[in-house]
């Protein structure tokens, strides 16, 4: 048996170290879980990063895991 199995993620985020984020709090049940969206809001064109990590309500925290991105407002050619 898993002994994390009912534990409550928080689920949260940052981009380029900025403020923290908090995507959603869930209980677990398995250990696939699946992020649908984030809103990068007005960010400037170019390189960012986003960082991704969880926090369970006994203390733990996982490793960060970046997801380098890039913001192109005008069409590619």
């Amino acid at each position: 048996m898993d002994e994390d199995t009912g534990d409550i993620l928080t689920i949260k985020y940052n981009i380029d170290g900025g403020e923290t984020q908090t995507i959603s709090d869930t209980v677990i049940t398995s250990g696939v879980f699946t992020i649908n969206k984030i809103n990068v809001g007005s960010l400037a064109e170019g390189r960012h990063n986003l960082n991704v990590w969880c926090e369970d309500d006994k203390g733990g925290s996982s490793i960060v895991t970046i997801i380098p991105f890039k913001v192109a407002k005008t069409a590619q050619q």
